[in-house]
């Protein structure tokens, strides 16, 4: 009977990648200050969804299958995205008041 850590496809991974273990500066990688060497990529598709709705919304162009498509997260990051846009206007504004009823809470 093998153990996880005896098991022969738990040994070969284990033999396959220690030598990048050896490779890695932890020195540099624990104590450097600022951001991780190596930023991994994240799903980062919820995000861009929220980005192009802010720069639709920007334009006064409200969709409401667009609106109920989005998670309630999407929906509060794209309000706080819309911020960074100069082109809203007080007719986009009354248009997400009407969408989503923020008056109402």
């Amino acid at each position: 009977m093998h153990t996880k850590a005896s098991h022969p496809k738990c040994s070969s991974i284990i033999s396959n990648h220690i030598s990048q273990v050896f490779e890695v500066d932890w020195e540099k990688w624990l104590k450097t200050p600022g951001m991780p060497l190596v930023i991994p990529k994240y799903d980062d598709s919820r995000q861009q969804k929220s980005l192009e709705v802010a720069k639709a919304w920007s334009n006064g162009d409200i969709s409401e299958k667009e609106r109920e498509s989005l998670s309630s997260k999407q929906v509060i990051s794209t309000l706080t995205l819309l911020h960074t846009y100069d082109n809203v206007t007080l007719e986009t504004v009354k248009q997400l008041e009407a969408s989503f009823h923020f008056g109402d809470s």
